[in-house]
């Protein structure tokens, strides 16, 4: 059996998560060159809403509410 997926880099990955003074999160997004890709963001897991589209770093100023966010990225379709 060959398991070389579980070892292999994500083709697109969050990183470089930093809260600013002013309570705004921020992360950038790393990928392939040219590469499409959305940010998506939840407070229970379950629903998932679109918040951004090819943009890094994100700035997410409304970090705190609700109280728990959390985010994925994709490849654009």
């Amino acid at each position: 059996i060959r398991l070389n997926w579980l070892l292999s880099p994500p083709e697109i990955r969050l990183r470089n998560w930093s809260r600013q003074a002013n309570g705004t999160l921020q992360f950038e997004v790393l990928g392939p060159v040219g590469g499409n890709f959305i940010i998506d963001a939840t407070s229970d897991l379950r629903q998932w809403l679109p918040v951004g589209t090819n943009v890094s770093p994100y700035l997410d100023s409304s970090a705190g509410n609700p109280p728990r966010r959390f985010f994925r990225v994709r490849k654009a379709p």
